[in-house]
């Protein structure tokens, strides 16, 4: 059981890739805009506090998914027939997988392109 909960968090997290550049653009991005705005005060707290919540995220979606991936390896370890726990295992990481992408990648790299097209606008 613990071979495949390593196997599927290895898995995820090459499809947390994105994610995670997606959320640093945005934080950089952010930094940014906060440096050169006079309204904004630039603060380093905000940017650590930023990294430390993507953080907490990638360990509580690690937390999720060896939790996910275990129901289906119980079942076959205590021998439900009356389910394909093949079929159920795709089927969870399928769903982890694109829930994540297309909840937080597609969020945080439209919030980053909507700051650096700030940026860009700004500067010309």
């Amino acid at each position: 059981m613990f071979k495949t909960i390593v196997d599927n968090l290895i898995m995820v997290a090459w499809f947390l890739l994105p994610l995670v550049f997606c959320r640093i653009a945005d934080i950089i991005f952010g930094s940014v805009i906060a440096y050169k705005s006079e309204t904004i005060t630039f603060d380093f707290k905000v940017i650590l506090k930023s990294i430390v919540k993507t953080l907490l995220i990638l360990i509580g979606l690690a937390c999720l998914v060896s939790g996910v991936v275990m129901l289906p390896e119980l079942i076959k370890k205590y021998g439900n027939d009356m389910i394909n726990t093949d079929v159920l295992k795709e089927f969870i990481t399928i769903v982890t997988i694109i829930s994540t992408l297309a909840l937080a990648a597609v969020s945080y790299g439209k919030d980053a392109f909507l700051k650096f097209k700030s940026l860009i606008i700004k500067s010309e």
